[in-house]
């Protein structure tokens, strides 16, 4: 059986390289804008990922040493926070502390006990959750969504589905278990919703309803999901 952590180091780093692949697509003009609380630019959205990694990498640390660390139970006023703390910096400022970052994760994940990462109750602040699960979808997953929200903003659909079919279908490789499976089919529908792709979106919310069933609530309240909230397809599924 493959040590979990081979596959976290493998994860993380792949999108580290995933981010600094896409940026280096972008024009200086595209680098320097900074955007809106309401409407982030690319260096926002950079940004964004970068500082819950070091979150992330925080957390590792924390979890480590016995501690309990920030979990941000309003998010969003953590990401305004993180959109004001960013805004005046260069990109290649960001760029340096994610590197940064990218070597303090590696090097902690290396040496983290392993039965510390696969104990669902080795730490109750992550609710019944492994720690390895927070910290595939912190580095990886994350990322990767918002980079292909930012390929559909400029245009790039098929750039963008191509990413993410590939982020889900690696995330799905890491945990066979219902609960895991379920959730990130769900992410995919929530993905495909954005641009208004109702078929694949609903399709893929019937699996993940399937597996998690407490997903048909979830969904009622998710923004993401916006564009199916009226369509007979989603109404069916969620009110039978």
């Amino acid at each position: 059986m493959v040590d979990i952590r081979t596959t976290l180091l493998l994860l993380a780093q792949r999108g580290y390289e995933d981010t600094l692949a896409y940026f280096a697509t972008l024009g200086e003009a595209e680098l320097a804008d900074s955007g809106s609380p309401d409407d982030w630019s690319p260096k926002d959205i950079l940004a964004h990922i970068v500082e819950w990694s070091a979150i992330t990498s925080y957390r590792l640390s924390a979890a480590r040493q016995g501690e309990t660390p920030a979990t941000y139970s309003d998010v969003d006023a953590k990401n305004d926070e993180i959109f004001q703390q960013y805004r005046s910096l260069p990109y290649l400022d960001i760029l340096v502390h994610a590197d940064e970052i990218n070597q303090d994760i590696q090097s902690q994940l290396q040496s983290f006990p392993l039965a510390d990462l696969l104990d669902p109750d080795r730490y109750p602040w992550l609710n019944s959750q492994p720690l390895y699960w927070r910290i595939v979808h912190s580095l990886y997953f994350h990322a990767n969504f918002h980079l292909s929200q930012l390929q559909l903003k400029y245009g790039r659909r098929e750039e963008a589905d191509e990413r993410m079919e590939r982020t889900i279908h690696d995330m799905l490789m890491v945990d066979e278990s219902p609960r895991w499976q379920g959730l990130y089919l769900y992410n995919l529908a929530c993905y495909y919703a954005i641009p208004g792709d109702s078929a694949k979106a609903l399709s893929n919310l019937q699996r993940a309803f399937a597996l998690r069933n407490e997903l048909i609530e979830w969904s009622r309240s998710d923004t993401r999901l916006a564009s199916l909230k009226t369509d007979p397809g989603y109404l069916s599924l969620v009110y039978g």
